[in-house]
């Protein structure tokens, strides 16, 4: 069963100490201040993906440039997790690996951290690379953080729920996904869409 006792995890912690992903690393306060509310050209999806992408397996899709199906590798939930320095928090982390249809590797990191702390606090994260993970030829991130109801989306001003939905077995998410880094207003902004099923 899903929850027991290895669940999906998903989703992202930004604001987690001890992440490796420099996205993680900011702040919701200083991202919303750093965020315009101007939005540069969003490529769109060159269509529909299975929303069924089969027990164990992540489908992903990414503008017109990445439409693939992933193996999920790891899926674990904490509801106690202790980071460092931090009040306890809930930890989800879902990550799958794959190859494009030329044969790039590609791999899927969704991460989800929520504290109570002195404020209700969700992060999430979705992180997709192609190419030798150490150097991608391409990353693409889509980050929304949460906080006593107000939700900032650094890449899309308009957002106003969180990014992961969680049900049963499965995690999905529907955002825009931009190069680490990159602002509503800058370029490289691409509509991106996941499904992730774990058994």
């Amino acid at each position: 069963m899903w929850w027991l006792p290895l669940v999906i995890c998903l989703a992202g912690a930004a604001g987690c100490a001890g992440d490796d992903d420099a996205e993680t690393s900011s702040s919701p306060s200083t991202t919303a201040g750093s965020t315009s509310t101007s939005q540069a050209p969003v490529e769109p999806l060159a269509g529909e993906i299975s929303r069924d992408p089969g027990a164990g397996q992540a489908r992903i899709a990414l503008g017109s440039s990445l439409d693939a199906t992933l193996e999920i590798t790891d899926c674990e939930h904490t509801p106690d997790a202790q980071p460092d320095g931090q009040v306890p928090a809930e930890l989800l982390v879902v990550a799958a690996s794959g190859t494009t249809t030329e044969a790039a590797p590609v791999r899927l990191d969704v991460r989800r951290f929520a504290s109570e702390g002195a404020a209700a606090t969700i992060t999430d994260t979705v992180t997709v690379t192609v190419g030798d993970p150490e150097n991608p030829d391409q990353a693409l991130v889509a980050q929304r953080f949460e906080v006593d109801g107000a939700v900032t989306d650094p890449r899309d001003p308009d957002a106003d729920d969180p990014l992961l939905r969680i049900s049963e077995d499965r995690v999905e998410a529907a955002g825009v996904f931009a190069p680490p880094g990159a602002f509503a207003d800058d370029r490289g902004l691409v509509e991106g869409i996941f499904v992730a099923v774990c058994s």
